[in-house]
């Protein structure tokens, strides 16, 4: 290799080391705060879901299909329906017996699955949006919030030493976690920059002893104001679990050997530091916050994708019923146009009758 390939080999290698272990000269001044950054990442994105599951129009896809249903004319869907082949088959498989005015929920209620139209099909649909747009909600918010009265596997019932062990940290939520990280020796902190709590956090997180369950629930929101205020939008929640573990330290063997995450230099164990966590494995997301925020993900995109076949549903009804209605337009223009000549041949008809009666009239007069 060149001089200079080993240079950018060694430089890479360096940047690697630092951007997952952390800086070793820094982390004794507490500058370890991209392990709340992560957290943090986390925690906006959650905030992400829940407002993006908030906003979900199920309800007013809903609304825009019964309105494009009934804005055909009643003639539109009985002169499809007296058709037969193509146009009776297509019509009745996006809409069925529809009845102009008839609410939607009415209409299909009474239906088979088996047997239902594309709209019936939608409400249905639109009814598991609705699901998954309250569970992307929900599992966002406990995924994060520490709720005391809401605990996963009981962690409000344990003291923070017990709470931070490796069989017990899974288990906890992402506020928790981050409110025990948070907790780390005075002046090495791993949260905030150069170790030092902000004076608003310092009577919550320098407290002697430990931190109550109820504590870490009002501490929470505060925290979060404090720390969580830069979003990043090009990152997943696997993705931000990923960095999560990336942090977490393998300790090899011994008596505190398992993987740790926080501020955890010189670790003697859960029973003395602060502000470090303790994990069973690595690599996994078989932690409450993580599996928890991705099933709010997955909802969240389960929601969009029914939102989107439901809308080219809706298009679907509308372009059938622009079809339908410019069909019957040629059809009752033939029809005028047929209703148009006839009385003409009629009355030519007559007069040609009338004139051949009077010759004969006259000629038998002759």
């Amino acid at each position: 290799m060149t001089r200079l390939a080993v240079a950018l080999a060694c430089l890479l290698a360096g940047t690697l080391v630092s951007t997952r272990r952390g800086d070793a000269a820094t982390a004794e001044a507490g500058a370890n705060i991209g392990a709340a950054s992560i957290l943090c990442e986390a925690a906006l994105q959650a905030d992400a879901i829940r407002q993006k599951a908030k906003e979900l129009p199920c309800v007013a896809v809903k609304e825009k299909l019964e309105a494009t249903l009934n804005s055909v004319p009643e003639e539109v869907w009985e002169d499809a329906l007296s058709n037969s082949g193509r146009l009776r088959a297509r019509t009745l498989q996006v809409v069925g017996n529809w009845k102009r005015g008839t609410p939607l929920d009415g209409f299909c209620g009474g239906i088979h699955n088996a047997d239902q139209p594309g709209v019936c099909a939608a409400v249905r649909d639109l009814a598991t949006c609705m699901d998954h747009r309250t569970k992307a909600a929900k599992s966002a918010r406990k995924a994060v919030d520490p709720n005391v009265t809401e605990a996963q596997d009981g962690w409000a019932s344990q003291t923070e030493n017990t709470a931070r062990q490796a069989a017990n940290a899974k288990n906890l939520t992402l506020g928790a976690t981050m409110v025990y990280l948070c907790r780390g020796v005075a002046g090495k902190n791993p949260c905030f920059a150069k170790g030092q709590v902000p004076e608003e956090l310092k009577t919550d997180l320098e407290v002697g002893g430990e931190i109550a369950p109820q504590k870490v629930e009002e501490v929470w929101p505060k925290a979060k104001q404090e720390l969580c205020k830069a979003k990043r939008t090009d990152r997943n929640v696997r993705r931000t679990i990923g960095r999560f573990w990336a942090r977490v330290q393998s300790r090899g063997n011994g008596e505190n050997a398992h993987p740790t995450f926080g501020e955890c230099e010189r670790y003697a164990g859960h029973n003395s530091d602060k502000g470090c966590l303790e994990y069973g494995a690595e690599n996994t997301t078989d932690v409450f916050w993580m599996k928890t925020l991705l099933e709010a993900e997955h909802a969240l995109a389960a929601a969009n994708r029914t939102l989107e076949a439901v809308t080219r549903l809706t298009e679907r009804v509308h372009d059938r019923h622009e079809t339908l209605v410019a069909a019957l337009r040629r059809e009752n223009g033939a029809q005028a146009r047929d209703d148009g000549q006839a009385p003409q041949n009629a009355g030519a008809s007559d007069e040609t009758a009338t004139k051949g009666d009077a010759q004969r009239d006259s000629g038998a007069t002759g």
